[in-house]
């Protein structure tokens, strides 16, 4: 009952944060480029802080699904593991780490957007500053501790059977994908159906996650 209960929570903390994320995406406004002028990026807030703190909303509570999820998942490896740890430790730093960076990123844009809903405007050097470290949050921090993390997972799929071997294939490359700077802005709205796909897989595959105490010789 409690291996089913855990496996209901880690699919469920998954495929709630990919939900969470995509609606955020699919509600938040074409934004301006990273180096755009400040004006035009106070421009972007005033013009779209209703989106924003609509979109940015749905982010957090996404990133606190992927905390959710993170703990399940480092519980999960450690036991195919059989303890060793080390790649569970892993899937789970870099886990927390990019969830941690992706809430950052979702707080600085619902401050700016809430400037904005308080006073009418947001002076566009503050506008800048804040834009630029949700952007660089979001593309170049939570990607590269994503990326180590789906790498770990990656390794504990084709070490333990916790996962397919054809998952942990694709596991690898968004994983290079999401370390790799020119292309991990896109790869890590990847890692959101990934995270939704693994939370898929886990649930349908219970044997292989409770498989290793089932081994463990009986007391005497």
């Amino acid at each position: 009952m409690r291996d089913q209960s855990q496996r209901t929570i880690t699919a469920l903390s998954g495929a709630g944060f990919a939900v969470l994320a995509l609606a955020g995406t699919l509600a938040s406004p074409s934004e301006p480029d990273f180096v755009a002028e400040p004006g035009t990026i106070a421009a972007f807030y005033s013009d779209n802080h209703g989106a924003l703190l609509g979109a940015n909303t749905m982010y957090l509570l996404a990133g606190v699904l992927l905390l959710v999820f993170a703990g399940f998942l480092r519980s999960a490896i450690a036991r195919a593991e059989d303890g060793a740890g080390r790649l569970s430790e892993i899937a789970f730093a870099g886990t927390v780490a990019g969830a941690t960076a992706s809430l950052g990123a979702a707080s600085l844009d619902l401050v700016a957007a809430l400037r904005v809903d308080e006073n009418g405007t947001i002076p566009p050097d503050l506008a800048a500053a804040l834009f630029d470290a949700s952007s660089a949050l979001f593309g170049v921090a939570a990607p590269m501790a994503l990326g180590a993390a789906v790498l770990a997972i990656a390794v504990a799929a084709f070490r333990t059977g916790l996962l397919p071997a054809w998952f942990g294939a694709v596991s690898a490359v968004l994983g290079v994908a999401l370390l790799a700077p020119p292309i991990n802005y896109i790869a890590v709205i990847v890692f959101t159906f990934w995270c939704l796909a693994a939370s898929l897989v886990f649930y349908l595959r219970p044997a292989l996650v409770v498989a290793e105490p089932a081994l463990a010789a009986p007391a005497r």
